[in-house]
């Protein structure tokens, strides 16, 4: 029962962020939607930025959190402790395809940090087998290249430099 319950909130926390409800449009919110339509394709405004709603805002909060933990989970086999493969191949995939879906929205001043994680997970998880070493696969997540790009994705708040 208590799964169950765990999944309830999790689907209603998921259509939270979403942005769904079932309340009715009103006309003032159909006005200011109207009012605000988007710009011609090629306009200077029509070039994509990270706005509070954009992909890249929604998801960079869970994107932070889980780049951290893969970052972790991967760095401890430095201390010997045992990697489940399985699971960490299977957070890399799930970071990837949240990468794909933020990728258009991501910010100038931050796309250089969110490039290089988004390829150090990529690269780890190529290195994810089970005869892996590993050197290989800490150095993928934990070169200093790499870690002043995961904090550089950190400490990066949405609407502070985002254009």
């Amino acid at each position: 029962m208590t799964a169950y319950r765990g999944w309830i909130f999790a689907t209603v926390a998921a259509l939270a962020v979403a942005g769904c409800s079932s309340a009715p449009d009103d006309e003032a919110s159909k006005s200011a939607r109207a009012s605000s339509s988007s710009p011609a394709p090629g306009s200077p405004a029509a070039k994509p930025r990270a706005t509070p709603v954009s992909a890249f805002c929604r998801d960079l909060d869970p994107y932070k959190v889980s780049v951290v933990a893969f970052q972790a989970d991967v760095t401890r086999s430095l201390r010997g402790e045992p990697l489940d493969i399985g699971d960490l191949r299977r957070r890399a995939a799930a970071l990837e395809t949240m990468g794909d879906g933020m990728e258009a929205g991501v910010p100038p001043d931050i796309a250089g940090s969110f490039g290089t994680v988004r390829r150090s997970i990529d690269k780890s998880a190529s290195k994810l087998t089970p005869v892996a070493k590993v050197r290989d696969l800490v150095d993928t997540m934990s070169s200093e290249r790499v870690s002043l790009a995961v904090n550089d994705l950190v400490a990066y708040e949405c609407g502070a430099g985002a254009g």
